[in-house]
């Protein structure tokens, strides 16, 4: 970590860390910027073993992400398009419950710990995504106990950071990365 006029810089392992300090890394919300690569790249090394070696997730995998990841009982997902028959919308954000007899993903809402769908196997392939890390965009109307904004100077102007910083009921820890000195990432 380094200094800079009073901003601290990281690199990507640092935020890694700083999520798995958590009480319930499943409880945080990483934004990657305005940047969906980034967040992409921040969803497995936030979700995948973290939360593995401290119980919160199932012990083998369910199904596959349309990204190809691995999907866990107890994942965190966001569902990526509308479908009027399976009563879902794009941008609803769930936790995975386990397999139906049909062979189809159950998944509980957010919001409503009752409201639970099953999702048919070529939805999840299609249109399912781990939901640990999203873009600023993605993260508007997303309520967590814990963000963690991941951005570039540069990057904030006043409305994305206020979306931004204003995501979560416990903490808000902002990372600047890619400046600051060389080797920042």
């Amino acid at each position: 970590r380094q200094q800079a006029e009073g901003i601290a810089y990281v690199d990507a392992a640092q935020v890694v860390g700083h999520a798995r300090a958590l009480p319930r890394v499943g409880d945080a919300l990483v934004e990657g910027g305005q940047r969906g690569g980034r967040a992409d790249q921040q969803q497995v090394a936030v979700a995948d073993q973290p939360r593995r070696s401290l119980g919160e997730l199932g012990e083998e995998p369910l199904m596959r992400s349309s990204e190809g990841q691995d999907l866990f009982s107890g994942d965190r997902i966001v569902l990526k398009r509308n479908d009027r028959y399976l009563d879902v919308d794009n941008g609803m954000r769930a936790t995975i419950l386990g397999i139906t007899e049909r062979d189809g993903l159950l998944i509980s809402l957010d919001g409503d710990p009752d409201a639970t769908r099953e999702l048919p196997r070529d939805y999840v392939k299609e249109h399912v995504r781990l939901g640990y890390a999203v873009t600023i965009y993605g993260a508007q109307g997303v309520t967590v106990e814990h963000g963690l904004l991941v951005a570039e100077p540069g990057e904030l102007n006043a409305n994305n950071a206020y979306v931004a910083l204003s995501r979560d009921r416990e903490s808000t820890t902002l990372f600047l990365i890619g400046a600051g000195g060389e080797g920042n990432t």
